[in-house]
């Protein structure tokens, strides 16, 4: 079990892994063909989401191991999701704009509105904020019951079904079992949540807090799952069974064996890694409303389009100034309620 108090390897993955979330809504390899944007817009982001709910679950667990009673540990889950709901309330309301403009572009109604906001996500990427609130409480929750290992195996077994949905749909094209899909999807819209998804990841999360694995072996490992993965994600685009390519099986291990090398990436305490935790977090979360000034920018001021590259770079640059910005104001008093952000 992991004593150490700062862990600034995972913070620097974190913040890869959000410039990869940009790159998975942007594809800005797609102005060199279909092949070159499946390589790295789709195959080599895959692990980038999962990342997030990895370290969110590695450092959840960090905080409930130093409880010592019952009621502490409820009050742990409680602040957790209280303060992940409010960030998902925050962010709707700095996301409004784009939101009805999506309202207005696709005869959304109201009550359409509300269910994505429930069972999917207010706007386009916000959906992590709802989903790791649930798999964080639920596995916490999971695990004071019935110990990590049996809650990592019924949530592998969830994620393999929710596959069945997403990347592996496929498989079910002619079985009655798709029938039960579409049924489903009419009411909880898709099973990239909390429960089919981020389950599996933030107990992965767990599981690598409570191991200790030499960086050697971890590299070796990622480095065999990662072939692993294009190997997958090969087949899957071959056989044309993947509906969207959001979670792959591959994603398991390729996830947990990156978190094992970034916790194990030993760098010293510096104010910079603290700022890599925020920005990396805020990339994550205000990139699509850079992306939607882009937007406004292109069709409705200058009334012309550029390549998907020179949105990539443009989103990216604005996103990380802004992140910057925030982390220099809310040290400052009258700016600490910008911490709410993150």
């Amino acid at each position: 079990m992991e004593k150490r108090k700062n862990y600034n390897g995972i913070d620097v993955v974190k913040l890869l892994m959000a410039l990869c979330v940009v790159a998975i809504h942007l594809t800005p390899f797609a102005m060199f063909g279909e092949n070159v944007s499946f390589l790295f817009d789709k195959v080599l982001t895959r692990a980038a989401v999962p990342f997030f709910f990895c370290s969110s679950g590695f450092f959840l667990k960090m905080k409930l191991d130093r409880v010592t009673s019952n009621l502490e540990y409820k009050t742990q889950i409680l602040k957790f999701a209280k303060r992940i709901l409010f960030m998902y309330f925050l962010w709707t309301i700095i996301y409004l704009p784009c939101i009805i403009f999506w309202f207005k572009a696709e005869s959304q109604t109201l009550l359409s509105f509300f269910q994505k906001c429930i069972f999917d996500g207010s706007y386009l990427h916000l959906w992590y904020l709802p989903s790791v609130m649930i798999a964080g409480v639920l596995a916490a929750l999971l695990v004071r019951k019935i110990g990590t290992i049996k809650s990592l195996i019924i949530a592998i077994g969830v994620y393999i079904l929710g596959l069945l949905d997403t990347s592996y749909y496929g498989v079910i094209k002619n079985f009655e079992f798709q029938n039960f899909i579409r049924e489903y999807d009419k009411i909880f819209i898709t099973t990239r949540n909390g429960i089919f998804f981020g389950l599996v990841f933030i107990l992965l999360g767990f599981l690598a807090y409570e191991t200790k694995q030499k960086l050697s072996k971890s590299l070796l490992l990622l480095i065999v799952s990662i072939i692993g993965l294009f190997m997958e994600m090969y087949l899957l685009r071959s056989f044309g069974v993947a509906r969207t390519y959001e979670g792959v099986l591959f994603s398991v291990p390729v996830t947990y064996f990156l978190l094992h090398v970034a916790k194990e990436i030993l760098l010293q305490d510096k104010e910079i890694y603290k700022s890599i935790r925020i920005v990396g977090v805020l990339v994550y979360l205000s990139h699509c409303w850079v992306d939607f000034t882009y937007s406004v920018l292109c069709y409705n001021i200058l009334h012309r389009t550029f390549g998907s590259m020179v949105r990539f770079i443009y989103t990216l640059i604005i996103t990380v100034l802004i992140s910057i910005l925030i982390v220099k104001l809310q040290k400052h008093k009258r700016f600490t309620w910008l911490r709410k952000l993150y």
